[in-house]
Formats: C-alpha cells, structure tokens, sequence
C-alpha cells in the first residue's frame, strides 16, 4: 500500500463573481495544503457556483483560460496534484470539464458524459462515453463527475484499470425539491431516492477495490426552472393530481433545494473515513489513505445502482433530451 494525504474541498455553490470564487478557492486550497494534502480536489464548477439560468453562460471559458491557467499556478506553486470542473467551449460546443493538474503542471481533462437533467441547457455530454485514466507518481486516477457516478456503465468502464477515483459534484438534493409557483403556491416533492451520491458511491467503491474522493456544494439552491411545463410533466407525471392542479401556472417555477454531507473522502472499503458536514459553508476535509498498489480486476457481478429506474427515466429520457434546443438556441446567440 501507498499512503497519500488528500482533500476534498467543499464550496457554497450560489452563484458569484469568478474572481470571489477563484479566491474562494485559493484559501480552502491553502487550507488543505496546511494539513498535509498532496491532492485537491475542488467541487464540480467550482468558479461558476451551480444554477439553472443563463448566467451558467458567463462561466463558459476556453480551455486556456483564465480558470485553467489559475489552476496550473496553483497546483505548481504548492506543489501539489489539483483537481475540479469548469465550463469549457471546445470545438463549437460546451463541455462540463473535469481537470486534474500535476506540481509539474501535467493535465489529464474528463468531460461529463451525462449532464444531469436541466443542465443539458447549459452543455452538452461526451457521446463517446471515454473514460480518463491519470498516469501519476501515486498510481492510475480515474475521474467521474457527479451524475456520471450513478450510471454502472461508467464504473465498470475504470474496473481493473484505477489505484483511486475522483468526482467532483455539486449535486443539490433534488429527491425531496421545492417548488414555487407564480402565486406563491409552494409544493414539497419527496421520492427517497438520493442514492448516487451516497450508497451507489460507497457500492461501486467497494465493488472498485479502491478509494473515492468526493467533492460537491453546499448552501441552499434556488433557481428559475427550465422549460417549467415541460418539466413539470415529467416530475409530476407520477402524480396526475397534482400535475393538473400546477400545470396551468407553470410558466414560471423556482426550484429550491439544499445540499447533502457530500464532500467526503471514501476508503477502498466503501468506508466514509472523513467528511466536511458543514451544511451552508466553505470548507476542507482531509485525510491519509491507502492507495493500492496493485490494481485488481473486481469480481463479478458490479453491484446495481440503487437509484431508481424511475429517476433514471426523468432525468435521462425526458429532461436532457428537452434542454437540447435552450442549449443550442443559446449557443447561437452567442457566436
């Protein structure tokens, strides 16, 4: 076994300046350092925060730019391997980027193969479906980022090829989200259903043989809904009586959610070993864990995803598909 100090790094995600963010994230990386980590890992979108409004487009950089380029200085200045994703334009089109960077200033990138929902209106996924694989001092790191960890497919893609994982999320909790219409007329939906990022991670760790850092947001979410009828069909469609009750006011919806004890740091075991819990606030966990140094070949079967088939029905087949066209109409005006 090799010992590694690591970090994951937990982050307000309400929308604000990239300048407050990148500064943001300068402290918590500093604050990670002074307790030993020699890899951070920074939250999903980290410079931009997490909404469902056309401010997401504001965030859109190069993959030169100005948050890649602070990441670069970062990591080379503390010398460490660091961590996160960001808005990236590459080739025409938008891409949820993972970036992992070496002290010596080294890059592997994963996009995210299945943006979640209403994100689809703000990027598109990897078609492909590639996986990243890290060649590093320490082992082989593979890269997920936050839905992308509730599909099998993915796991399995890494199985026999990864000494460690890295996800950075900033998933809110969108099993029990609140709506509120227009009226002021407020509904509370609740489905039990918020496994991924909690029993699905711990499952496939465990079936892995291998550690998972795990970063992801906090505060409260609020945002404007996209395509609120449409949307709403589908998240009430279980629920006829209330859809015909809300249906004729869904022009305009805010969703509103908080963030899960997320950010945590998981052994090759499944075991929590330390998370940040702090519920509405920046902030860093670390720990030293044991990496492996031979990467074995999991035994069959891969554990299922205890998300629903339901959830994976809305989200995937419903939801993302009807974000297609407010991402590219968006993308239009903006050549």
């Amino acid at each position: 076994m090799t010992q590694l100090t690591v970090a994951t790094v937990q982050m307000n995600a309400t929308p604000t300046s990239l300048d407050d963010r990148l500064n943001r994230a300068e402290k918590l990386v500093s604050d990670a350092v002074a307790g030993g980590a020699k890899l951070v890992l920074l939250p999903e979108l980290f410079n931009a925060g997490y909404s469902y409004t056309d401010i997401n487009y504001d965030y859109i950089e190069l993959p030169n730019g100005k948050t890649v380029t602070w990441m670069k200085n970062c990591a080379m200045s503390n010398h460490i391997y660091l961590a996160g994703s960001i808005m990236v334009r590459h080739d025409g089109d938008v891409y949820n980027r993972a970036y992992l960077i070496s002290p010596q200033g080294q890059v592997w990138q994963y996009d995210k193969t299945y943006p979640f929902g209403w994100e689809r209106a703000f990027f598109r996924g990897n078609k492909d479906k590639s996986i990243t694989v890290a060649d590093t001092e320490f082992g082989k790191v593979g890269m997920l980022i936050c839905w992308d960890s509730a599909h099998a497919d993915l796991w399995a893609k890494y199985a026999g090829k990864v000494n460690l994982m890295l996800i950075p999320s900033c998933p809110p909790n969108m099993h029990k989200p609140t709506l509120t219409f227009p009226d002021g007329d407020v509904v509370q939906l609740h489905t039990d259903d918020n496994h991924f990022a909690d029993t699905d991670i711990h499952d496939q760790t465990t079936w892995l043989g291998v550690p998972v850092i795990h970063s992801a947001g906090a505060g409260q979410f609020s945002s404007i809904m996209p395509r609120p009828i449409l949307s709403l069909m589908g998240l009430l469609a279980r629920n006829p009586r209330l859809l015909l009750k809300h249906i004729r006011k869904a022009k305009h919806v805010t969703i509103n959610a908080g963030f899960g004890d997320h950010s945590k740091i998981v052994d090759a075991q499944g075991n929590k070993v330390v998370s940040v819990n702090q519920p509405n606030d920046d902030g860093v966990a670390v720990a030293t864990i044991d990496i492996p140094e031979n990467i074995a070949m999991p035994r069959p079967p891969q554990p299922p995803m205890r998300t629903t088939s339901q959830t994976f029905f809305t989200v995937d087949k419903i939801t993302a598909p009807l974000m297609r066209g407010n991402y590219r109409r968006a993308l239009n005006k903006r050549k």
